[in-house]
């Protein structure tokens, strides 16, 4: 793109930076050398497209793009902003934007120029004073020209505000109130002050002095500092009175109503909370709508005074809602008063104490506007001016009902905000207490202890108190546990519970017929919670003081089994609350379900138990009938001479007898073991001498199947052990091994191990048995192969390895299919014996 040379104005030679742009995307076109003086170099003003915008401070660059689009379209356009130097520094200018058409191209023209002065007293003349101030008011830097005036040497200024230097009352109140006005306004300011000079300096009285405060931003655009030049008035004229400031014509001059939406828009934008809209709305304080604004909100239909702006700061804000606000947010209509001080006061005094602060502001004019949303009102703005030169016309209640709408729309949002994300925190919170209920929940299977934990859960997250009501198939609910976040007065909520009755037209009745939630607003309706007139119920119910009842079900099989009823003291429950309820009630629901299921369980397993003793006991008597027949038999076919002739018969009778009366030995001993009635009577023994009488006993059935037996035992193998018990051990081991490894031979062998242990084991060469079978064969009738090939219960490992623990030891298996199996029994060598002759090993080292 070709460039132009920039075309020297009037001011072009004063300091004026001129520059030509494209009116669409605002590259600079042509620019004239005085840009240098920003520090930035010719070739990046033309070089970069958005570089235009840049040299405008960060706050006012939506007012200055906000300028060039209304130049655009035609309009010539000249107000004041910050200019950015390459250095960071800031400084206001004038600036003048005008539309220009060259051929077929758009342009703008502008020019950025430093603002004239206060008037020609200061024009060519250096400041007399200079000085920088802090937020504090505080003294940061001064020159020598202090001295002069004041006596006092510089040093002595560093780090004091002028009333810590003894500087006359009503000039340090003057000073402070137009340093004040800079830092809020954030924008320079001019006035005029007099000084009483030292009698040897001027003894005529004092002085008139001209001074500029001009703002000194940071980096992010924030007041860091307010430096200030004062220059000797020449003029005989003496200044107005020390309340008013006189600001030169410029220098007073306010932002127009669009530069001033502008603004207020391009904050409100960049506002994430609502601090930041309240900060967005405190520059429009002294910005065309006065020096005086109070923001008061609606929370739950009450109007709250949320934040008051004053500029200068000087009186304490007030705490209360002014009467015009109060009316503005009953009819939603805007007021606006302008008159004598004595009658804004009096509109705008919230109460008597107030009126004589107000009075001595000396307000001039006052509005209030409704902050609106749509038909819903969020609050009302105030504002009032002090300033002669800033009045109230309806012009500026418009521009006013603008700001509010703005402000509405920003805390709309903001709102929204805080809902999605409070929205999200419920949710999440929800979901965490969900997970933590449902493993506490899972915790116990005891069906008490279940309910205790369930109420638990809802104090005092859900509710203050909570109660659990089971409902029985017919007849009225019963209390079944509760808690209360005070445990003082859990007494008082059973004695509530105690003498309340639901009337048949409470909403239990319904909650249970319907299988629904019901939400109950006791404070509401008293009386239809009370159910009677009871002067003690009525009593309790008023300590509990219930402000919302819920009442949530929780249904199993179709049916609703329980009814959890909610309190809380201290809110009132909502439809959110209702559907959370709803899903803690099916995680609650499962609980109980478990409970009950575990409770059923376990009584069938007692009447299992109960009907294995007893029917053990009955088959036992025809058992030793049958026995004591056979042997009678016997005796009696010997006498006749028929021993031979009957031999067969009587010893399979006898054998099949012996094997019936282990099954109900072991029937009766699956009851003991599972109650822990079993006792042990413990003796000292031979293990070897215990290990050939069974093989002794079960020789007979041993031939029968095949089976050479090979003993390898250790001697002595000494201990203290039940004999019986320890028998009927190895009497399954071995019946195991005739059985499933018929024709082959079956190892027996028993050793000492280290640390007073010993150690019988029993191998055949059998069948074998899968790695999948052996983590299962020795749970309660368990089997690894088909009952129709094998016979028997499958409860000779289970009765095996129960007596092995209860011996202090451990059972084991080594098998590979069609190898044979070993079985393994380590046992101390000395039992303890307790109470009730119940034996236990003397170490707890053993797994299982």
């Amino acid at each position: 793109m070709q460039i132009r040379n920039a075309r020297q104005g009037p001011l072009a030679g004063d300091g004026c930076i001129q520059w030509e742009a494209d009116g669409r995307t605002l590259r600079c076109l042509s620019v004239n050398e005085q840009a240098r003086s920003l520090g930035f170099p010719r070739e990046r003003w033309l070089g970069d497209e958005r570089f235009l915008s840049c040299t405008v401070f960060a706050p006012d660059r939506e007012l200055f793009l906000a300028g060039c689009r209304a130049a655009a379209r035609g309009a010539r356009i000249q107000e004041r902003c910050r200019a950015r130097s390459a250095d960071g520094r800031t400084s206001w200018t004038e600036l003048v934007l005008e539309h220009e058409r060259l051929g077929r191209t758009r342009c703008l023209r502008g020019r950025m120029m430093k603002p004239p002065l206060g008037g020609s007293v200061t024009q060519g003349v250096s400041p007399f004073i200079v000085a920088h101030f802090d937020r504090e008011l505080r003294h940061l830097y001064v020159n020598r020209g202090v001295e002069e005036i004041t006596g006092l040497p510089v040093s002595s200024f560093i780090g004091r505000t002028n009333e810590e230097l003894g500087m006359p009352s009503r000039l340090v109140r003057h000073w402070h109130e137009e340093l004040r006005r800079v830092f809020q306004r954030e924008e320079g300011r001019w006035f005029e002050f007099e000084f009483p000079l030292r009698d040897e300096c001027e003894p005529k009285g004092p002085a008139l002095f001209l001074a500029h405060l001009e703002p000194v931003f940071d980096s992010r655009g924030h007041v860091l500092s307010v430096r200030s030049e004062a220059y000797r008035h020449c003029a005989t004229r003496r200044p107005r009175p020390f309340a008013r400031a006189s600001p030169p014509p410029i220098a007073h001059q306010r932002l127009t109503g669009c530069a001033l939406l502008a603004r207020l828009h391009g904050s409100l934008g960049l506002a994430t909370s609502g601090d930041d809209v309240l900060r967005a709305l405190r520059q429009c304080v002294g910005s065309g709508l006065g020096d005086w604004c109070d923001v008061d909100l609606l929370e739950n239909g009450v109007l709250r005074r949320t934040a008051t702006f004053r500029v200068p700061d000087l009186e304490p804000p007030g705490e209360s809602p002014t009467p015009m606000a109060r009316r503005v947010a009953l009819t939603g209509v805007p007021e606006r008063l302008s008159g004598l001080s004595e009658q804004v006061a009096a509109t705008l005094a919230p109460d008597e104490t107030r009126l004589s602060e107000l009075r001595y502001a000396g307000l001039l004019d006052c509005m209030a506007v409704p902050v609106r949303l749509g038909g819903r009102i969020l609050g009302v703005l105030t504002f009032a001016t002090r300033e002669p030169a800033v009045r109230f016309d309806p012009d500026t209640l418009v521009l006013a009902e603008s700001v509010s709408g703005f402000v509405a729309w920003a805390l709309e949002a903001d709102r929204l905000r805080h809902a999605e994300h409070a929205s999200r925190t419920r949710a999440m919170e929800a979901q965490r207490f969900l997970a933590d209920s449902s493993a506490a929940l899972a915790s116990s299977l005891e069906p008490e202890q279940t309910f205790q934990v369930l109420v638990r859960l809802c104090v005092p997250g859900l509710a203050s108190m909570a109660v659990l009501l089971g409902s029985p198939e017919e007849g009225p609910p019963g209390v079944l546990s509760m808690a209360h976040a005070e445990p003082e007065l859990e007494p008082l909520l059973a004695r509530a519970f105690h003498h309340f009755h639901a009337s048949p037209a409470h909403p239990l009745h319904e909650v249970l017929r319907t299988g629904w939630p019901r939400i109950i607003p006791a404070t509401d309706e008293p009386g239809f919670w009370t159910g009677n007139e009871d002067p003690e119920w009525c009593h309790v119910r008023q300590r509990l003081a219930p402000r919302s009842v819920m009442l949530v079900p929780i249904s199993s099989r179709q049916r609703v089994t329980h009814v959890l009823v909610l309190g809380s003291s201290e809110r009132v429950y909502t439809q959110d609350d209702r559907t959370f309820a709803r899903e803690f009630a099916t995680h609650a629901a499962t609980a109980l379900d478990n409970a009950r299921l575990y409770h059923e369980a376990r009584e069938a397993v007692a009447l299992r138990d109960e009907f294995l003793g007893i029917a053990g006991h009955e088959l036992r008597t025809p058992l030793t009938a049958l026995k004591l027949g056979l042997q009678n038999l016997a005796r009696q076919a010997e006498a006749l001479g028929q021993r031979e002739r009957l031999a067969k018969w009587l010893t399979i009778c006898q054998r099949q007898g012996e094997r019936l009366g282990r099954l109900v030995n072991d029937l009766l001993d699956v009851g003991r073991l599972t109650s822990g009635s079993l006792a042990l009577v413990c003796q000292e023994m031979e293990l070897p001498v215990l290990v050939e009488e069974v093989v002794g006993r079960l020789r007979p059935e041993l031939e029968q199947a095949g089976c050479r037996v090979v003993l390898a035992l250790e001697s002595p193998l000494t201990g203290y052990w039940d004999r019986s018990r320890l028998e009927q051990v190895l009497t399954n081991l071995l019946s195991n091994a005739a059985k499933y490894g018929k024709g082959w031979p079956i190892e027996i062998r028993a050793s000492a191990l280290p640390g007073d242990r010993v150690c019988v084991s029993v191998r055949d060469e059998g069948i074998g048995i899968t790695p999948e079978d052996q983590a299962r064969i020795f749970g309660r009738f368990e089997r690894a192969v088909s009952e129709r090939h094998y016979g028997g219960l499958g409860l000779g490992l289970w009765i095996s390895q129960r007596l092995v623990l209860q011996l202090g030891g451990h059972i084991s298996v080594r098998s590979e299919p069609g190898k044979g199996a070993t079985f393994t029994v380590e046992l101390p060598r000395r039992v303890t014996v307790v109470e009730r002759g119940d034996c236990r090993g003397q170490t707890s080292s053993w797994p299982g």
